[in-house]
């Protein structure tokens, strides 16, 4: 690891849930990402001075990335990109990456906390989840829908793919707290089952995680490590509410290999799909990926028991995808 990250690292103990990630902004900037820094410059990224000092929320959407200061809801920037951005993570110094799944040039972008312009660029095509090792700074990414995890080392370089023959399709992946690394996707069978897998820490060899009975979770949504349970999201029909779905988190107990769903928590209502959502410090951040004439908005939710307790309007703004929490390098000062 580089001594410049290293010392990112040591700046903060916060562990970021979010499909969370790690990477660092000393890094030699290629040739590649400079021209995405011009091209963001022409088309109109900002960023408030204040957002540095601030816990930030970075949502990705059809037209952007917004970001709101964390608890407040305030809009403090906008990242335009040339690419579809898709799923987001972050590291303990609150540098952002961004996967871009669509456009010229796909991969994932860096950003440095209240930055306005990417310090680092990784390609690779069809890029569509990313989650960190808090242990080791490593960035591991997922293809849209492919079969094989790309470590990159300390978030740089040439990463390591890691496949297994028994799961194909990945559609998600998180780090949990010890650097062991989930990967959801489909079961190589005719009835391609929903199959979640894991990476021991050190280990090169995915292992099988067996629920002890009949497990249908949705292989297509966003999973994530909540500090004690993995926390996999459906849509289901909200209660009271005819025609209209709703994020239900299915709560998954991880023992060994097996995997047992131990309860659940209710959030906000959906239009179409789930979008990537986060969690910190018992508070649930949960986008809602908006509807024709229904811009998207993000609630705060007590988690796991799925209180509502504050909604935040995002004015045109449509199709949210990805959701990642960016604590501020000074420190955390969230409160519940």
């Amino acid at each position: 690891m580089e001594l410049s990250r290293m010392g990112r690292l040591g700046l903060t103990t916060a562990v970021i849930f979010a499909l969370a990630g790690c990477g660092g902004a000393g890094t030699t900037v290629p040739q590649g990402a400079m021209a995405q820094s011009r091209a963001h410059k022409a088309s109109g990224s900002w960023m408030l001075p204040e957002a540095k000092g601030d816990d930030l929320l970075y949502l990705s959407a059809a037209r952007g990335i917004y970001v709101y200061s964390y608890p407040k809801g305030k809009h403090v920037g906008t990242l335009t990109t040339p690419n579809y951005a898709a799923y987001e993570c972050a590291d303990a110094t609150g540098d952002v990456f961004i996967t871009s799944v669509e456009g010229s040039q796909q991969g994932v972008y860096e950003y440095a906390h209240g930055g306005s312009q990417p310090i680092n660029f990784l390609p690779l095509t069809e890029a569509r989840a990313c989650s960190v090792d808090p242990t080791t700074g490593n960035l591991a990414v997922i293809q849209d829908l492919g079969e094989d995890v790309y470590v990159y080392p300390d978030a740089t370089g040439t990463p390591t793919s890691y496949s297994d023959s028994n799961v194909f399709m990945l559609a998600s992946l998180t780090y949990d707290g010890s650097g062991n690394l989930f990967v959801s996707g489909q079961a190589q069978n005719k009835y391609r089952t929903f199959s979640i897998i894991e990476l021991p820490q050190g280990s090169d060899t995915f292992e099988q995680i067996q629920f002890q009975n009949t497990y249908n979770g949705d292989d297509d949504e966003p999973i994530l490590w909540d500090g004690k349970y993995l926390g996999l999201g459906t849509l289901q029909l909200a209660k009271h509410r005819r025609r209209t779905s709703q994020l239900v988190v299915d709560l998954i107990q991880i023992s060994g290999t097996s995997g047992s769903v131990v309860g659940e928590a209710r959030m906000a209502l959906q239009h179409k799909s789930v979008p990537q959502w986060a969690i910190y410090n018992g508070i649930a951040i949960d986008p809602t990926n908006g509807a024709v004439r229904s811009p998207s908005y993000f609630s705060y939710f007590k988690y796991p028991g799925g209180k509502d307790l504050k909604t935040i309007k995002m004015p045109g703004v449509y199709d949210v995808a990805g959701t990642v929490l960016s604590v501020a390098p000074s420190g955390p000062r969230i409160h519940k």
